[in-house]
């Protein structure tokens, strides 16, 4: 196996990992918000809502065969309708991910305060607790791919 091969995550690393970005950026977080607003449909809530994911996982693999390049919608929708909606699924993909991003981190600082017995409603607890998780992200980010690849390996 050549260097730059063993430098690369396998296979199921990043299959787990899709897993991972799955289950902790929802079923986590939101399914006490889900029980309260949905009451007894909640599961009918939760049935519909993975439809439409099947719906949306099916027709990006049937996008993915026309394109070759990466960028997933931005991409698929650059291929289909030009070089000005593809601009703009980008630009509207970075800001929704930044969103999505911020809301993740913020639940999961929440969580961990809730576990050591702190106030999840403290928002300097939170505010400290956020950029702590940031700084730990960085950290890690500045030691490249081989931590990972460590880790998750």
């Amino acid at each position: 196996m050549s260097k730059s091969e063993s430098d690369k995550l396998g296979f199921w690393s990043i299959v787990f990992l899709a897993i991972n970005a799955i289950i902790g950026s929802g079923i986590f977080l939101t399914p006490q918000s889900v029980v309260q607003q949905a009451g007894s449909k909640t599961l009918w809530v939760y049935f519909i809502a993975a439809l439409i994911a099947s719906v949306l996982a099916i027709s990006f693999a049937a996008a993915a065969k026309y394109v070759t390049k990466s960028g997933a919608a931005y991409a698929y929708a650059k291929a289909a309708f030009g070089k000005n909606v593809g601009f703009y699924m980008g630009i509207v993909r970075y800001f929704s991910a930044s969103v999505a991003w911020g809301v993740m981190a913020v639940g999961v600082v929440k969580s961990t305060i809730s576990i050591f017995g702190g106030n999840p409603n403290d928002k300097w607890g939170v505010t400290w607790g956020f950029l702590v998780l940031m700084a730990i992200i960085t950290i890690i980010n500045l030691f490249g791919q081989k931590v990972l690849k460590y880790v998750m390996n």
